[in-house]
Parts: structure tokens; sequence; C-alpha cells
């Protein structure tokens, strides 16, 4: 195969993938927006935090994502607006993340993106972490323990 017939596959390959990333970043679940390929309220069955975090010690870290479990059984992950009760106990920053995949010619792309929340244990007591969408909201009760 020719040098020139290869740099042309390999530029096909990367608009296709190009436009693969825009099609599923336009295309996916995002609790803060309006989604073409969002569920719809009455799909989602149960919404969850994970991982499942009961204690932290002062000064760990934790990221946690919402997931939403459809009636059906799949999951999604959603982009939330991320809280706590008590900022004091725990300080939450949404954090941007997205999901790679990677394809044969060893290109990697973006197969979707959302907001995780990072958790960090601030000072002994008890909190909530909350993610808040449309679809209602997750949540989980955190005790912080002093080192």
């Amino acid at each position: 195969m020719s040098s020139l017939h290869t740099a042309r596959r390999s530029r096909a390959a990367v608009e296709l993938v190009t436009l693969l990333v825009v099609i599923a970043l336009a295309s996916g679940i995002q609790c803060g927006r309006e989604s073409p390929g969002a569920p719809s309220p009455s799909t989602v069955s149960k919404l969850a935090l994970v991982p499942h975090t009961e204690q932290l010690v002062v000064g760990a870290v934790v990221d946690l994502t919402l997931q939403a479990t459809m009636l059906d059984g799949s999951i999604a992950i959603l982009s939330p607006e991320w809280g706590t009760d008590s900022p004091d106990v725990l300080l939450v920053r949404p954090l941007s993340t997205s999901r790679t995949d990677s394809w044969p010619d060893e290109k990697v792309v973006v197969v979707d993106h959302y907001l995780r929340g990072q958790v960090t244990a601030q000072s002994p007591g008890v909190a909530t972490v909350f993610a808040d969408c449309p679809y209602g909201r997750g949540q989980q009760v955190i005790r912080v323990v002093a080192r």
C-alpha cells in the first residue's frame, strides 16, 4: 500500500472519529441541560452515587459519579449539580471527566463527557453529599473521622 493511500485513509479515519466525537458529545446524557439522548424521568428507576462511601478519614479524597439505573436495567452516568449540607465537614467540587476508547488504529477518542464530584474530607463529623438533576437527587451520608 502506498504512503499516499495510507495518509488518505488516516485522514478519513480522523475525520470520522471527529464526527463521532461531536455526535457522542451532542447526544450524551447531561442533567443540567436538555439532551436529545437523555432518558425520560419515567424510565429512570434509581439514582445512586458510586462508589458507595460510608466513612472517610480527614484528608481523604474520593471521586463520585451519579448513576441512573433505567427500568430495563441499563445504567447511565449523569452530569448533576453537586453539593453538600456540611461544607465544613466535606468539600465537594465538580470535576469534568471524559471517558475515552481506543480504535483499532490506536487512536484514542472521547466517548462521552460528564461531571463527577470530588469529595474531600475536611473535618470530623457527618455530612450528606448530593447530586441533583431533573430525574431527582442521588445522595449519600458520609462520616468523617480523625486520623
